[in-house]
C-alpha cells in the first residue's frame, strides 16, 4: 500500500500519469493506518528511501489536497513527528546533505499547514532539530531556521507550548562563526521584550568567548535590533558590562565602539539612549565608556549633546553628595574615568576626539566656586581645597574639577594646547570675580612649564591683556606666571613692558595693578627668589636695563651698582602723581623694598621727604596757630563742580615713614635719615598738641555728604582721623618699644590719651552735624567733654558706634599695634618697655590714674580696638588676591609671604588669642552688670561690637586644620585644658561658660549673638551633637528670675540648631542619632505644649530630655523647628530630583529617600496632632505638607519614568509601598481634619459683637481668608496630584495603591464642619 502511495505521490508532484488531483492520494492515505505508517517509516534504514517515502506520505496528507483531507491530520502529525525524530534518534545519522534535505522537506511541509504545530510541540518532536542545532554541524543553521519558522507560525495562545524549545535554542552553545546569523534569527522570532532580552542574554554569553568575526556580527545584530522592542537601554547596558569585563583594549570594546558609532548614525535614538544612560548614572564609569561617548561626537547630530552628557554625569556625581543619606557612589568616579581615558596613549583611540572634553572643562570652570561637598558641617570639616594637591584627591568644587581636566588635556593632547590657552584667556577676561581660571593657569605653569614655554604666541596674547584685568585678578595672574617668567628672559621682558605701559594708563585700576606688580617683582627679584627651586635666581640679569645716564651714575667706583630698585625709583616718583589707590600701594610697598635692599634708602627717603614737605604748612600772617599739615592739598575738587575725592592718602604716607625710620629711635636695623626722623617726631608732637579748631573743624562745620562743602569737610575728617590713628600708633610704639631713650613714659601716655580723645571728639562733631536735620541733640556736649556718647541701641551687631565713622575707610592701625591695644585691654594697660617715672600711678581715689591704663578702660577705646580688629579680619578674608593665593595659585612660600605682606593682608591667626581674650573680658563685664541708663546702653553696645568681632573671627578658618587651630587659641585664652579633652572641646566649653553668664544676666540680644558664635565654633567640633547636648544643662540652669524669656528663647533656639547640625555632621550612622529622630522628639514636645490635651507619659520623658522647651520658649522653638523641617524637605526634594530609574544606584537611593520621607511624615503627623487652629504654626504646617505631598508625587513619577513605566510599576519596592500606605491611611485624613478645624475656628471667632472689636475681628478674618486662599488650595492641589500619580501607577502595575486611601469629597472650596464637632482622634479612627 505504501509503495503504491509513493508512486502515486511522485506522479502527482511531477504531473505525469493519470493522477491530476489529490482525491486518489487522499483515498490511498486514508487506507493507511497511523501506527502502520509510523512503524514502517521508522523501520527504513536507508536515508534516501526514508526521504522518498516520507515526502510521499506528507504530500498525500497535505490539508486541502482532497475532499476528506481533514481526516488525515493525526496521520500527518505522526509522520512529521517521525521525520523530526529521524534527526536525533536510534537510527544511524545521515550525511549533512541528507540531514539538510530532511530539514528542508519538513520546513516545506510545515508551510503547507501549521494546524499540527501545537500537537508537534506537545510531543516534543522539535527536540530533534534542536539537537541538530546544538551539535554544531553544517546543518545547524538549517535546523535553526526550521525551528524559527515553526515558532513564527505559532499563535499567541500556542506560544507557551514552545517555551522548552525556545529555552533549548537560547541556552545552547551557538555555532562558531555564525553568532550574528543566530542572533538575527532569534531576534526576528521574539514577540515581546522579555523574549528579546532572553536572546540578548544568550548572545552576550556567547560574545565572551567569541572570535573577531563573531564579535563584529554579534554586536552589530544586537545594536541594530535593539529598537524593535524598545530595549536599547538593556542592550547598551549589557554590552557595556560584558565589554568592561573584557578590558579596555579587547576586541569586544573595539567592536562595540565601531558599531555604536555606525548604528547611531542610522538610528539617532541609539546614540541618545547611550548619552542618557551616561548622564543619569545607568553606566558604571570607565575610561572606555568615555571613549565610546566621545566617539559619538564625530556624528554631527551628537556634536553638541556629547559634552552636555559628560557634564551632566560629572555634575550628577558631585551633586549627589548634597544628599547625606544616599549610599556611596561608584568605586571609580566619573571624573577619574575621564582622567584615566586621557592618560591612555592616543594610539589606543585614534578615532576618538577629545575636543568635547575641552567644552566640558570650560563649563565646569564657569561654575566658579560651586561647592560639591554639600552643606553639612561634616563636609565643612573636610573642606580642605585640593587645588594644590593635583588630581589625586576628589575635587572639592566644579571649578577644581574643570581645572584638573584642562591640565590632563594639556598634558596628553598637544593639538589642543593652543585652544586650552585661548579658553583660559577668555575665562580670565570674562569672569574676573572668580579665580578658578587663574588658579588653573597657575597650576598649568607650575606643572607643565616646559610644555607651556613652547606656546610663546599664546602667552604673549595673555600677557598683553594683563592691563585690562582688575587689580586682584591681574596680580593673581602675575603670581601664577612668575615661575615661568623667572626662567624665560623673553617672557620676563614682555611682562615688564606690559606693566610699564599699564603703569601710566588712564584707568586707575590698571595703574594700581602695575604698581603692585612692579613692587612685588622687585622685592622678589632682589631677594633672589627666596624659596624658589632655582639657586641661581639671584645672579640673573635685572628685569630692565638702565639708561646710559643711569648706568654712568650708578656704576661709579664707590657706588653699590645698578639694582632693580634704582630702575624703579623714577617710575615710583611718577606714580605719586596718580590716584589715591596707586599712591597708597606705593607707600605700602616701599618698606618691603628697603628691607630687601637698603642701598637705595637715601633716594627713597628723599622722595618721601619731598612728598611730606609738600604737605607741611606753617602759620601765615595773622594766624595764631597753623595746622601741621595742609589737609586741603589732600582733597581734589573740594571747591569745584565735581564730587570731592581724596587725592593724597596721608595716613598711609605717615605710616610708611614710620615703618622706615622709627621717630623714637627704636628701629631694629637699616640706615635711618636723621632729618626725616626728627621731622616726623616733630610732626607727631604737633598733631598731639593740635586741636580740631586748628584744622577748621568745630561744632559749626558742615559734614553732610549731600553738599559739596559737607563732603569735602567729611573727607578732611577722615584724613584727620587717620592722622590721629597714626599718631596713636607712634606713641604706642614709643611706650612698648625696646628703646630706653625716654626715661619718663607718663608724658607719652598723656599724648596718646589726648590723641584718642581728639579722635572721639572729631567723630562726635561729625555725627552731630549729620543729625541736625533729624533733631539730634547732645553731641556737642559729648564732643566738648571728650567722652563717648553712646548711640541708640541697634538690633544689629557692629552698627554705628560713637568712636568711629559710620562708613569710614579701614583703620590705619597695623597688626602689631592692634596686638598691643588688645593686650592693653586684657592686661589693664599697655605693656610698657621702660619703667615709669615717679608720676602718680595710684588707682581711683588715691591719685590720678596712669594715662595708658585710663585709655585701656575707656569704652570708646575698647570699641575702637575691636572695630579695628574686625576690619582687619574682614580685609584678610575679602582680599581677592589673597583668596587666590590661599587657593593654591602660588607654590613658592617665599613669594607667597612677600605678596601677602605687600598687600597688607595680616596673619589673622595672630589676632585670634588676644582678640578672643578681649571679647571674653568685655562680655563677662556686661553679664555682671545689672544697671540701666546710658552707661548700661553703652556697655551693651560694646558687647555687641565685641560679638561682631567674634563672629568675624570664627568665620575666618578655611578648613578643618585652621578651625581646630582657632579653637586651640580660644582654649588657651579662655581656660586651662581639661583632662582628657581636646583643645577644640576646651575652646567650645569656654564659649559655653560665657553663654551661661549671659543667660543668668538676662541679656537677650547678647545671648542670641553669643549663641550664634557658639554654633560657629561647633562647626569644627568632631562631636558637635555631643557638645550641644552638654550645653542643655547650662542653659536650663539659668534661674527664671534672673533670665528673661527672650534670653531663654534665644538659647533654646541655638540648642535646637546646634543639635540638629551636629547630628547632620555625624551622618546619622545610627537611627536613634539621625537628625529627623531628634526633630521628632522636639515636635512631640512642641505638640504637647501647644495642644490642649493632658501630657502623656512619653511627653513627660521628653520634658526630661528637652527641659529647655517650655511654655516660655515654645513659640520660638516651634518657628525654629519649622525652619529645620524646611531644610530637611529641601534635601528631600534634591534627593527626589536626582532619582533616575535607569541608574544602577536607583534602588538604594530610592529606598533611602522613601525612608526619609516616611520619617518626615511621622514628624508632621505629630505636629498635626496638636491641632493648631490659627497662627504662623498652622500656616507653616500647611506649607510643609504641600511640599511633602509634592515630594511623594515626584517619587511616584520616578517609577513611571520613560517608556518602561509599566515594567517598573510591576515591582514596586516595599519602602515606597509603606510610604504610600502611611500617607493614605493616616496622614491625609489628619491634614483634612486640621484644615477643617482651622477654618471653622476662624469662622466662629469672627462674630464678636461691638464696634471696635467687630471691626478688628473682621479685619483678622479678612487677612486670614486672604492667606488661606493661597495656602489651602495649593495644599489640596498637591494632595490631588499625589493621588493622581498613585492611580496612574496602579493602572500601569495592575495593583491598587489607593486601597488604603480615604476618599475625600471636599476639595478646594471652603470646608465646613457639622454643628456637632467630633474630636480629631475619633474622626481619624473612623
Amino acid at each position: 500500500m505504501l509503495d503504491h502511495l509513493v508512486a502515486e505521490a511522485a506522479a502527482f508532484l511531477t504531473g505525469e500519469g493519470p493522477v491530476q488531483d489529490g482525491t486518489q492520494l487522499t483515498t490511498l492515505a486514508l487506507q493507511l493506518g497511523l501506527q502502520e505508517a509510523t512503524e514502517y517509516l521508522r523501520g527504513i534504514e536507508s536515508w534516501p528511501d526514508f526521504l522518498v517515502k516520507l515526502r510521499a506520505v506528507l504530500v498525500a496528507t497535505r490539508p486541502g489536497i482532497g475532499p476528506d483531507s481533514f481526516q488525515l491530520s493525526p496521520l500527518r502529525l505522526a509522520v512529521l513527528a517521525t521525520g523530526c525524530e529521524r534527526l536525533h534518534g536510534p537510527h544511524p545519522s545521515g550525511s549533512d546533505q541528507e540531514t539538510a534535505e530532511l530539514l528542508r522537506l519538513l520546513e516545506i511541509e510545515i508551510s503547507h499547514g501549521s494546524q499540527v504545530l501545537a500537537g508537534l510541540l506537545q510531543t516534543e518532536a522539535l527536540s530533534g532539530p534542536v539537537a541538530v542545532f546544538k551539535s554544531g554541524s553544517s546543518s545547524a543553521l538549517m535546523a535553526l531556521d526550521f525551528v524559527c519558522h515553526c515558532l513564527v507560525l505559532l499563535s499567541v495562545q500556542e506560544w507557551p507550548l514552545a517555551l522548552k524549545t525556545w529555552e533549548g535554542i537560547t541556552g545552547a552553545d551557538w555555532p562558531e562563526g555564525h553568532l550574528g546569523r543566530v542572533a538575527s534569527s532569534l531576534a526576528s522570532v521574539a514577540r515581546n521584550a522579555g523574549q528579546y532580552k532572553a536572546v540578548v542574554a544568550a548572545c552576550l554569553r556567547q560574545l565572551v568567548a567569541a572570535g573577531t568575526e563573531d564579535l563584529d556580527a554579534g554586536v552589530s545584530v544586537l545594536l541594530s535590533t535593539a529598537g524593535k522592542h524598545a530595549c536599547r537601554d538593556h542592550v547598551l547596558q549589557g554590552l557595556y558590562r560584558v565589554a568592561s569585563e573584557a578590558g579596555a583594549g579587547s576586541d569586544l570594546v573595539r567592536a562595540f565602539l565601531e558599531h555604536l558609532g555606525a548604528q547611531s548614525r542610522l538610528d539617532s535614538a541609539m546614540g541618545q539612549a547611550w548619552l542618557r544612560l551616561l548622564a543619569c548614572g545607568g553606566l558604571a564609569p570607565g575610561c572606555w565608556a568615555v571613549a565610546a561617548t566621545l566617539s559619538l561626537a564625530a556624528t554631527p547630530r551628537f556634536a553638541a549633546t556629547v559634552p552636555d552628557s559628560i557634564l551632566a554625569a560629572l555634575r550628577r556625581e558631585h551633586s549627589e553628595r548634597e544628599v547625606p543619606w544616599f549610599p556611596p557612589g561608584a568605586a571609580t568616579p566619573m571624573f577619574r574615568a575621564v582622567l584615566d581615558f586621557l592618560d591612555l596613549p592616543a594610539e589606543e583611540w585614534p578615532s576618538v576626539p577629545a575636543t568635547p572634553l575641552l567644552a566640558v572643562a570650560l563649563s565646569l570652570l564657569r561654575d566658579q566656586g560651586t561647592d560639591v561637598r554639600g552643606v553639612t558641617r561634616g563636609a565643612a570639616r573636610g573642606a580642605v581645597s585640593t587645588a594644590a594637591a593635583g588630581v589625586e584627591g576628589q575635587p572639592a568644587t566644579h571649578a577644581e574639577l574643570g581645572s584638573c581636566l584642562l591640565l590632563a588635556l594639556f598634558r596628553t593632547h598637544p593639538s589642543l594646547r593652543p585652544g586650552i590657552l585661548q579658553v583660559l584667556q577668555a575665562l580670565i577676561l570674562s569672569n574676573q570675580e572668580s579665580h578658578g581660571a587663574t588658579t588653573c593657569f597657575a597650576r598649568l605653569v607650575r606643572q607643565e612649564g616646559p610644555l607651556l614655554a613652547d606656546h610663546a604666541s599664546e602667552l604673549r596674547g595673555m600677557l598683553d591683556n594683563l592691563g585690562s584685568l582688575s587689580p586682584d585678578t591681574g596680580l593673581a595672574l602675575l603670581l601664577g606666571v612668575w615661575p615661568l617668567a623667572r626662567d624665560k628672559q623673553g617672557i620676563k621682558d614682555q611682562l615688564v613692558a606690559v606693566l610699564r605701559r599699564a603703569m601710566f594708563g588712564q584707568r586707575q585700576g590698571t595703574a594700581l595693578l602695575a604698581v603692585r606688580a612692579f613692587l612685588l617683582l622687585v622685592a622678589e627679584e632682589m631677594t633672589g627668589g627666596a624659596g624658589s627651586a632655582d639657586p641661581g635666581a639671584a645672579e640673573r640679569a635685572p628685569l630692565i636695563q638702565p639708561s646710559m645716564s643711569q648706568r654712568a651714575t650708578l656704576c661709579s667706583s664707590d657706588g653699590p651698582g645698578v639694582t632693580l630698585l634704582h630702575e624703579l625709583l623714577g617710575s615710583l616718583r611718577r606714580c605719586l602723581s596718580q590716584g589715591v589707590a596707586v599712591r597708597a600701594a606705593v607707600y605700602a610697598g616701599i618698606p618691603h623694598l628697603l628691607r630687601a635692599d637698603g642701598t637705595a634708602s637715601s633716594a627713597v627717603l628723599e622722595m618721601l621727604l619731598d612728598q611730606l614737605h609738600c604737605l607741611r604748612r606753617s602759620a601765615e600772617e595773622g594766624e595764631q596757630a597753623a595746622p601741621p599739615l595742609d589737609l586741603d592739598q589732600c582733597i581734589a575738587d573740594k571747591d569745584g563742580p565735581a564730587k570731592p575725592s581724596i587725592l593724597e592718602p596721608l595716613p598711609e604716607l605717615l605710616s610708611c615713614i614710620m615703618d622706615i625710620c622709627d621717630p623714637w629711635g627704636t628701629a631694629a636695623q637699616g640706615t635711618v635719615s636723621k632729618d626725616l626722623s626728627e621731622e616726623f617726631s616733630s610732626l607727631l608732637l604737633q598733631i598731639a598738641d593740635a586741636t580740631l579748631e586748628i584744622f577748621d573743624i568745630d561744632a559749626t562745620t558742615e559734614m553732610s555728604p549731600a553738599t559739596q562743602t559737607g563732603a569735602a569737610n567729611l573727607m578732611r575728617a577722615h584724613l584727620l582721623s587717620g592722622l590721629l590713628e597714626v599718631g596713636m600708633e607712634g606713641y604706642i610704639r614709643r611706650l612698648t618699644g625696646a628703646s630706653q631713650a625716654f626715661s619718663d613714659t607718663h608724658d607719652a601716655g598723656q599724648q596718646l590719651l589726648l590723641m584718642f580723645r581728639q579722635r572721639q571728639r572729631l567723630w562726635g562733631l561729625v555725627r552731630e552735624s549729620q543729625s541736625k536735620k533729624s533733631g539730634g541733640v547732645g553731641e556737642a556736649a559729648a564732643a566738648r567733654s571728650g567722652e563717648a556718647r553712646p548711640a541708640p541701641r541697634s538690633g544689629r551687631s557692629g552698627g554705628t558706634v560713637p568712636n568711629g565713622p559710620p562708613s569710614g575707610p579701614s583703620s590705619a592701625f597695623s597688626l602689631d599695634c592692634l596686638l598691643h591695644m588688645l593686650t592693653a585691654i586684657v592686661e589693664d594697660g599697655l605693656a610698657l618697655a621702660a619703667p615709669t617715672s615717679a608720676a602718680p600711678v595710684a588707682e581711683d581715689g588715691a591719685g590720678a590714674m596712669c594715662p595708658h591704663r585710663a585709655l585701656a578702660r575707656d569704652p570708646g577705646f575698647q570699641i575702637l580696638t575691636l572695630e579695628s580688629t574686625t576690619r582687619m579680619l574682614r580685609r584678610a578674608a575679602t582680599c581677592g588676591t589673597a583668596e587666590a593665593i590661599r587657593a593654591g595659585i602660588v607654590s613658592d612660600k617665599g613669594l607667597e609671604r612677600t605678596a601677602m605682606s605687600m598687600l597688607q593682608v595680616p596673619d589673622w591667626m595672630a589676632l585670634a588669642r588676644p582678640a578672643y581674650r578681649t571679647i571674653e573680658i568685655v562680655v563677662s563685664a556686661r553679664a555682671g552688670q545689672q544697671g540701666t541708663g546710658p552707661r548700661a546702653v553703652a556697655e551693651s553696645q560694646l558687647t555687641q561690637v565685641a560679638m561682631a568681632c567674634l563672629h568675624q573671627l570664627l568665620a575666618m578658618p578655611r578648613g578643618a586644620d585652621e578651625g581646630e587651630a582657632l579653637l586651640g587659641c580660644i582654649s588657651n585664652a579662655a581656660t586651662p585644658p581639661s583632662p582628657g579633652g581636646s583643645v577644640a572641646e576646651d575652646g567650645v566649653q569656654g564659649i559655653l561658660g560665657i553663654l551661661e553668664s549671659l543667660c543668668q544676666a538676662g541679656c537677650s540680644r547678647e545671648v542670641e549673638l553669643w549663641c550664634a558664635a557658639w554654633r560657629q565654633a561647633l562647626r569644627w567640633m568632631p562631636d558637635a551633637a555631643g557638645a550641644a547636648a552638654r550645653a542643655s544643662p547650662v542653659v536650663c540652669a539659668a534661674h527664671p528670675r534672673t533670665s528673661t524669656q527672650a534670653a531663654m528663647s534665644a538659647a533654646s533656639t541655638a540648642l535646637l540648631h546646634a543639635e540638629w547640625e551636629g547630628r547632620c555632621a555625624d551622618g546619622g550612622s545610627q537611627p536613634s542619632r539621625s537628625p529627623l529622630a531628634f526633630l521628632a522628639q522636639v515636635a512631640s514636645r512642641v505638640a504637647g505644649l501647644v495642644g490642649s490635651s493632658a501630657p502623656s507619659p512619653a511627653e513627660s520623658e521628653e520634658e526630661e530630655a528637652l527641659p529647655w522647651i517650655n511654655t516660655g520658649t515654645v513659640a520660638q522653638v516651634a518657628d525654629a523647628l519649622v525652619s529645620l523641617l524646611e531644610a530637611e524637605l529641601s534635601r528631600a526634594e534634591r534627593a527626589v530630583a536626582w532619582l533616575a530609574p535607569g541608574s544602577a544606584a536607583f534602588g538604594s537611593q530610592e529606598a533611602a529617600t522613601c525612608s526619609k520621607l516616611l520619617q518626615l511624615v511621622e514628624v508632621l503627623s505629630v505636629l498635626l496632632g496638636a491641632r493648631p487652629e490659627s497662627g504662623s504654626l498652622a500656616d507653616a504646617l500647611a506649607r510643609l505638607c504641600t511640599r511633602l505631598y509634592r515630594c511623594v508625587a515626584a517619587t511616584s513619577r520616578a517609577h513611571l519614568a520613560g517608556k518602561r513605566g509599566r515594567e517598573a510599576a510591576t515591582s514596586l519596592p516595599p519602602g515606597y509601598l509603606d510610604l504610600v500606605a502611611r500617607v493614605n491611611a493616616a496622614f491625609t485624613p489628619s491634614v483634612y481634619a486640621c484644615v477643617q478645624e482651622a477654618q471653622a475656628a476662624a469662622g466662629e471667632g469672627a462674630r464678636p459683637e461691638g464696634g471696635k472689636r467687630a471691626r478688628a475681628a473682621a479685619g483678622r478674618l479678612t487677612r486670614r481668608v486672604r492667606k488661606e486662599s493661597q495656602v489651602v488650595p495649593a495644599l489640596v492641589f498637591q494632595i490631588e496630584e499625589h493621588e493622581k500619580q498613585l492611580i496612574r501607577l496602579s493602572r500601569a502595575g495592575r495593583l491598587n495603591l489607593m486601597l488604603t486611601a480615604k476618599r475625600a469629597t471636599n476639595r478646594d472650596f471652603k470646608i465646613q464642619l457639622a454643628s456637632g464637632r467630633q474630636p480629631l482622634a475619633e474622626r481619624c479612627a473612623a
